[in-house]
């Protein structure tokens, strides 16, 4: 079922990629550009309607600083003239940005997707949450910085006061929380607490940071399907930057592998949590005049495997190469499949055009592929990789 779409997929594209894995144990990924543009280098993505529909969230395409408001981009099976593809614009204006701030999102079980901006120091970030395509988005919420959705679909808000200052923490860079209830929270000084649901008292402070580190830049967490901790982020060394990830089990306590490195750049990784008890993370790295988009996968007790998404597209519509933007925060979020969709930003130098990369099984539905091939909107990778099976048929 799986190669007949496939084919008539490729049959009606501009270009295609390497075969399609035949067992379903292969990322073939397939990008998309939505024809807007923003003048930030974040984009966070989630999915809608039962995690069938992207939604990617960016800053508006302004050149003013004081006119930085994250809009809202979704997928839908209608044509939009304006912009060549059936992506279309659904939330403007927001949120307000100002100074250094990061881009998150998070989807939920019940259909709601939320966005925050998390300016840090300034303690009065926003958020903006939807409970339904139809219903559109709600009020901004100033003072949260970071959100989550619980399994049940409950608004989780984080703030400045979210850790007990009986711990001493550090400014909140992310919350998650697991499917018994327990709520995670990292700070940027690179400990992590958790409130137990059973007992509703927070225990932790953990350094999940090498002791190497001068200081955390940027952390994303997440708590998997069987409640175990994962956290990714980024610190300076005496030797240059480092991505780490960081993992807690039960046999060996938190241990940590590093993913990229650099002498000098940044790394803006983003986590997400699949269904199946493992854990996917996405970023940027550059090597010399390159930038490459990157995806690593950890599943269960397992090491981190890490393979190169690609380093550019090519546009057939304005038959130019478009690089993958360098030192930018990507979206990633895991579609009703538990395949991962990655938003990500890729340019010609004029402007940074907002793309999507996922597997072509549902992100978005087989039925929308074809309409989006044959409207010649799909940009297919240079390069496929294959990794260990998930236990999906």
């Amino acid at each position: 079922m799986r190669l007949n779409v496939l084919a008539c997929v490729f049959a009606l594209s501009l270009a295609a990629s390497a075969a399609m894995a035949s067992d379903g144990t292969g990322l073939n990924w397939v990008y998309q550009k939505t024809g807007f543009q923003t003048a930030d280098y974040q984009t966070a993505v989630a999915m809608r309607d039962g995690q069938a529909w992207p939604v990617i969230f960016a800053v508006n395409n302004s050149s003013s600083y004081y006119d930085q408001n994250v809009n809202a981009y979704s997928l839908y099976p209608t044509f939009n003239s304006a912009t060549g593809t059936y992506w279309h614009q659904i939330g403007t204006n927001l949120l307000p940005v100002t100074g250094s701030s990061s881009l998150s999102a998070a989807t939920s079980s019940t259909g709601q997707i939320g966005v925050v901006v998390n300016s840090r120091m300034s303690g009065t970030s926003s958020a903006a949450v939807v409970g339904s395509s139809s219903t559109g988005f709600g009020a901004a919420m100033t003072g949260v910085m970071a959100i989550a959705f619980d399994s049940h679909g409950n608004l989780i808000k984080g703030t400045a006061n979210t850790i007990p200052s009986s711990f001493c923490p550090g400014n909140l860079l992310d919350i998650a929380t697991s499917p018994t209830g327990d709520l995670g929270a990292i700070d940027d000084a690179g400990r992590y607490y958790q409130r137990l649901a059973w007992t509703g008292q927070w225990t932790g402070g953990d350094k999940f940071k090498p002791q190497s580190a001068t200081w955390f830049y940027n952390a994303d967490l997440a708590m998997d399907s069987l409640g175990r901790t994962h956290i990714v982020g980024s610190y300076d060394t005496a030797n240059g930057m480092r991505l780490i990830a960081s993992d807690f089990d039960i046999v060996n306590g938190w241990t940590t592998q590093t993913l990229a490195s650099c002498d000098w750049c940044y790394f803006g990784a983003t986590l997400a949590a699949d269904s199946l008890g493992g854990v996917g993370a996405a970023w940027v790295q550059s090597s010399g005049s390159c930038s490459e988009l990157m995806y690593a996968y950890k599943d269960g007790g397992d090491g981190w495997t890490i393979r190169e998404v690609t380093t550019g597209l090519w546009n057939s519509n304005l038959m130019n190469w478009e690089n993958v933007l360098s030192e930018q925060r990507v979206g990633l979020a895991f579609d009703a499949n538990d395949l991962p969709v990655i938003s990500f930003l890729a340019s010609s130098g004029s402007g940074n055009n907002i793309y999507l990369a996922y597997d072509p099984v549902s992100a978005p539905e087989p039925s929308t592929l074809l309409l989006l091939a044959a409207a010649g909107t799909l940009w297919f990778a240079q390069k496929s990789w294959l990794r260990r099976a998930l236990g999906k048929s």
